[in-house]
């Protein structure tokens, strides 16, 4: 296909192409796609603006859960791209779910360059966990309550379920246990990552090889 094509915002997508590909082709390659990336760089001869294939995959990524998709193996690399977490095992490990291959997929994945203490450490580990479930699902770290009871398992599983927010979520490599090493963001724009703010509250450590 010659053409490419680029988000403007959070529910439209602009198609570049040429005269040999129609809207509906594009369309399915929309639906398609999991990052937003330029495909094949190409004067373009026509434009036209897309909306509804993209909002219902987004729509699809928000209603997401954990137990309704299996963890895929074969994790991105080198891609940035919208993302729900689905699951938090501690301060520095989660599930996300992407929009991949025409479908959804669930990695397991680890905060790049930050350390948490292991659950069975105690109260300051399960405090990390939910601190990262609180980033995850929209909290303003600064209303975090540090000094609450930890969250049951049960709670905090349900809090992701009913979550409709999206991360921005931006692959690097794999650690040697096939885990994505990520950075997490509320959006591409915010200066901080999950992985700074939990270093900045005392959540985290910087990972030591």
């Amino acid at each position: 296909m010659l053409g490419f094509w680029v988000i403007e915002n959070e529910t439209k997508a602009r198609i570049y192409y040429d005269d040999s590909v129609s809207p509906s082709s594009w369309t399915l390659t929309l639906q398609a796609l999991t990052s937003f990336e330029c495909l094949i760089s190409n004067q373009p001869a026509n434009v036209y603006t897309v909306t509804e294939s993209f909002n219902m995959s987004q729509q699809q990524l928000q209603n997401a859960m954990d137990k309704y998709i299996a963890r895929s193996s074969n994790s991105p690399t080198n891609i940035s791209t919208s993302a729900k977490v689905v699951s938090v095992h501690d301060g520095d490990t989660c599930d996300l779910v992407i929009s991949r291959n025409g479908g959804l997929q669930k990695f397991k994945c680890r905060l790049a360059a930050i350390d948490t203490p292991e659950l069975k450490t105690g109260r300051k580990a399960e405090k990390a966990r939910d601190f990262l479930a609180w980033l995850s699902t929209g909290g303003d770290p600064a209303s975090f309550s540090s000094s609450s009871q930890p969250w049951f398992e049960g709670e905090l599983q349900n809090m992701l379920d009913a979550n409709k927010m999206l991360v921005h979520a931006e692959f690097q490599s794999t650690d040697i246990y096939g885990r994505a090493l990520v950075v997490l963001k509320k959006t591409s724009q915010n200066k901080h990552s999950f992985n700074d703010l939990l270093m900045q509250y005392g959540y985290a450590k910087p990972y030591k090889k």
